[in-house]
């Protein structure tokens, strides 16, 4: 009797005490649930299945991908950071597909997190984060989808701060930048093409629609916002102080 071999893929629980990559970064190479702070390095491409791809359950972790790329379908997070952990960092390489990009939601601890010289395409959020204290998104490129791309919000009706610098989103569903309750704030030298695709009435760069009191004191400057058909370039809802200059 020939006897069939099914093997089930489970999301691998990485520590920091594991094989150590170079200069101490702990290598990634499958599905993963990050449990250790510390640094930690794709060493391949990796396709995800149902659920997160790489679920971040820890402070102070820096992921590094290492110019690889993590890729799921329309019902994976590609990556997820639990609710309540802070001190991310996620940088260097290209996330495709899934419901979301990267992805915190909380209404109790604002997270701290910081997204630098990543591409993302494709995915229906490609960021999303509700419940920031501290956000950075830098030097991103972001492609596609149908919703909001960068879509950041404090904790409930908290502001947070952040800087949105050197960016370049294009032919995305919805708004480009969606900045709900940003207080003294830097969104610079961000180009948006080709936003609003799917919904009307949106915006290139949208500071506001929180109901925080302290939000307001944003510099938003020297920005390109072209190609829309019918929404908005950059729109300030909220808050006192704000400056747009040389867009």
């Amino acid at each position: 009797m020939r006897k069939t071999l099914i093997v089930g893929f489970l999301l691998t629980s990485v520590a920091a005490t594991g094989m150590l990559a170079d200069e101490g970064r702990v290598p990634i190479f499958q599905p993963t649930i990050v449990t250790q702070s510390g640094h930690y390095i794709l060493t391949r491409d990796i396709a995800g299945g149902a659920g997160p791809v790489i679920a971040i359950q820890a402070n102070d972790v820096t992921l590094d991908l290492n110019g690889r790329t993590i890729s799921g379908g329309p019902i994976d997070a590609l990556i997820m950071i639990a609710d309540g952990f802070r001190g991310v960092t996620i940088r260097n390489g290209r996330l495709s597909g899934g419901s979301f990009g990267i992805y915190y939601a909380s209404s109790t601890v604002g997270t701290r997190l910081r997204v630098e010289n990543v591409e993302m395409t494709n995915s229906t959020h490609p960021i999303y984060v509700f419940g920031a204290e501290l956000a950075y998104v830098l030097s991103c490129r972001v492609a596609g989808g149908d919703s909001d791309a960068i879509a950041v919000s404090g904790i409930a009706d908290a502001s947070y701060t952040g800087q949105f610098l050197n960016n370049v989103i294009e032919e995305v569903g919805g708004s480009a930048m969606s900045l709900g309750g940003l207080r003294a704030g830097l969104v610079r030298g961000n180009l948006v093409t080709h936003f609003g695709k799917v919904a009307s009435l949106v915006y290139g760069i949208l500071i506001g629609s929180g109901v925080a009191s302290d939000q307001g004191g944003n510099i938003v400057e020297h920005n390109t916002v072209r190609g829309s058909d019918d929404d908005l370039g950059i729109a300030i809802l909220a808050g006192p102080d704000n400056l747009v200059a040389d867009n």
